[in-house]
């Protein structure tokens, strides 16, 4: 693995964690004599001393009191930072090593080229149930063609325009983890269903069915909890991450690193007082606005 490293000029530079690791502060004064990247970490060698930085979340990074956002770095991308143009690093992660697909388990559910392990949504679970054979492959079809038309891929985005239907995996999951970046507009309103099951919520806290309330609770919920501990929302523009662990039917999320969801059971919707299947698809919910999505990673979990 590898980096490229371009340093203009010294200057002194803080690394702070974001700030649910605020514990972790990384403090590196004088001259940059190399950037070591290992997986999902990064070793700084300044002046002699070593410094080592997790880049498997974002990364705050502050100086002279400016401050910017270094993106957790994914296989061939690079990421830039500068200050007031005095020093400029840009890392780049070797596409042949990423860890992504490595020791940590996780697998690309999308492949930043093409919908390839995607297909259009055809309906709800007691929807599909009801079709025959012959009907389901006609509307999976109909739902292809659709999703092709409405899902595009823009510089390794995923970009739906805000008409057609949700997009879904074509393989189903048990137990798992998912990390996924998510962006919307102005009055976005999206989530990520789970097993099939809807849903981990995604929209603008500021729209009025929003009331405020920010992302990543289990919108459908009605005897468990069903919103977020806390707004953790980034400003509507930004890239927002999900890390969404289930086990059984328990959910947990982090949103933008913050705990959001602390082990709480989702409910089956379509079938009330039912448990949540056993198994399903990861969907990305189609509610009629502009969605973008990258970094769509999974671990299958025991």
């Amino acid at each position: 693995m590898y980096c490229n490293l371009f340093v203009t000029a010294c200057a002194a530079m803080v690394f702070l964690l974001a700030p649910h690791v605020s514990a972790d502060v990384i403090s590196i004064e004088g001259k940059i004599t190399s950037i070591d990247v290992k997986g999902r970490t990064i070793t700084i060698e300044a002046d002699g001393e070593e410094q080592t930085l997790d880049v498997s979340r974002k990364v705050k990074v502050s100086s002279g009191g400016k401050a910017t956002t270094l993106e957790t770095l994914k296989s061939g991308q690079q990421a830039k930072v500068s200050y007031h143009d005095e020093l400029e690093i840009v890392l780049k992660i070797d596409a042949a090593n990423d860890s992504d697909g490595g020791e940590d388990g996780f697998v690309p559910l999308f492949n930043g080229r093409d919908l390839s392990g995607w297909q259009g949504r055809v309906g709800d679970p007691p929807k599909i149930a009801a079709m025959s054979s012959a009907e389901l492959k006609d509307a999976q079809r109909e739902a292809n063609q659709s999703a092709k038309r409405h899902w595009k891929v823009d510089d390794g985005v995923l970009v739906y325009d805000g008409k057609g239907t949700s997009l879904t995996t074509i393989k189903h999951y048990r137990n798992f983890e998912l990390r996924i970046d998510w962006k919307i507009e102005a009055g976005g309103d999206s989530g990520i269903y789970l097993r099939g099951c809807p849903q981990v919520q995604v929209w603008d806290p500021a729209k009025s069915s929003a009331n405020g309330v920010g992302s990543g609770g289990l919108y459908n919920n009605k005897r468990n909890p069903s919103q977020p501990s806390r707004k953790a929302d980034r400003p509507i523009g930004e890239w927002n991450t999900f890390r969404i662990r289930m086990i059984g039917p328990v959910v947990t999320v982090w949103l933008n690193g913050d705990l959001v969801v602390d082990e709480v059971p989702m409910e089956n919707h379509w079938y009330r007082g039912q448990p949540v299947f056993p198994d399903g698809p990861i969907e990305l919910q189609h509610h009629g606005s502009v969605l973008r999505f990258r970094n769509i990673l999974i671990k299958e979990i025991e």
